[in-house]
């Protein structure tokens, strides 16, 4: 999508993702963003430029903290949160052909997708999050 549009992250949070077959993918669970170039005409500064949108339920631990940095929980937990994170899937930005307020559509099929744990391996260690692993 090469048009540039405002908004905000909770306006996508929630949103239905559907695939080239107009399949059901889920819902944007987390976004990831990256500073743009550009200033925001009310501040100035440069706005984020939308990178990808997660699609599933990993976003929870991913909140919580499990899977970043030295994160360590009772193991149940980083074990759930990882099966979690690999039922969700990355979705690139480059890959969005139509959005409106309540779905985004996709060019590609739902099995060319790739997992979270694909995307961010820090997820699919074991232990991931804790010291020493």
């Amino acid at each position: 999508m090469s048009e540039v549009r405002r908004t905000r992250g909770v306006d996508i949070i929630g949103t239905r993702v559907y695939d080239a077959d107009d399949r059901l993918v889920g819902r944007v669970h987390d976004i990831r963003i990256t500073p743009g170039t550009h200033g925001t005409p009310d501040a100035g500064k440069p706005a984020y430029v939308i990178t990808g949108l997660i699609v599933g339920p990993a976003a929870v631990g991913t909140r919580l903290g499990y899977g970043h940095g030295r994160m360590a929980g009772p193991w149940p937990m980083t074990w759930i949160f990882r099966w979690l994170a690999g039922r969700s899937v990355v979705v690139d930005w480059s890959d969005v052909v139509e959005h409106g307020e309540d779905e985004y559509r996709l060019r590609k099929r739902a099995g060319e997708l790739r997992s979270l744990l694909e995307v961010d391996p820090l997820r699919s260690e074991t232990g991931a999050g804790r010291e020493g692993s």
